[in-house]
């Protein structure tokens, strides 16, 4: 029997609020069950700890997408926005040893349920295939005491801290140079102004019990640790 996978994918963003540049969007992906549990890192990004991480980490399994000051000045988070760009990356051009089953998708920060709905809607319907497809959000934060002295540490799934960390690494560079790496996924523009027309009016018309339905668990997440 065919065996199949369950896949995670982890976003967040550098830039957001920045008057001068735009925003750099970046998504990590992951067959291994392991790299979406939470674990507990060192806060701060120019540090040994989080070099070494993002040194070990699979350079084959992120792609970011790049919105200019304009695009990255609207009102909410661009993620769920820019999300089914970079899933559909993901999903069909990382080699995969067996199709997935299963697909969970986390967001850094606060992602309000339309936003959750519509990504979920975006993805089901062009992979059918996946029997289940989950939308969370976390948040980066917390603190615990090492050594009787309290000290800041970050406490998120390991695909989000990677996401995190390669988003502002990117953001430092020139746009000329990071635009012609293969992970780099240009927004058509078109496309874009589509989407965010048919976004907002999916946002201001969702009900809870609307486009997603009663029976679909998607907002109803199990990942509620991470909130």
């Amino acid at each position: 029997m065919l065996k199949r996978y369950s896949g995670f994918i982890g976003f967040d963003e550098a830039g957001r609020g920045s008057q001068n540049k735009g925003e750099v969007i970046v998504a990590y992906f992951s067959v291994n069950p392991e790299d979406a549990h939470i674990q507990t890192f060192t806060r701060g990004r120019d540090t040994p700890d989080a070099r070494n991480v993002l040194a070990r980490a699979p350079t084959e399994n992120y792609f970011f997408a790049v919105l200019t000051t304009k695009q990255s000045s609207r009102g909410n988070s661009n993620l769920a926005l820019i999300s089914p760009f970079l899933i559909r990356r993901c999903l069909e051009n990382i080699f995969l040893p067996a199709p997935l089953e299963n697909l969970s998708i986390f967001f850094d920060g606060r992602i309000g349920e339309a936003e959750k709905a519509l990504v979920y809607q975006d993805t089901a319907k062009r992979y059918p295939a996946l029997r289940t497809i989950t939308i969370a959000d976390f948040k980066k934060n917390g603190r615990r005491f090492v050594s009787k002295k309290r000290q800041p540490h970050i406490h998120c799934p390991l695909l989000g801290y990677l996401a995190d960390l390669r988003a502002h690494q990117l953001y430092q560079m020139p746009f000329e140079e990071i635009a012609t790496y293969s992970r780099y996924v240009p927004i058509d523009a078109q496309e874009l102004v589509e989407r965010l027309a048919y976004y907002d009016g999916f946002n201001s018309g969702f009900r809870a019990d609307g486009p997603c339905g009663k029976d679909r668990q998607v907002l109803r997440p199990p990942y509620r640790k991470y909130h």
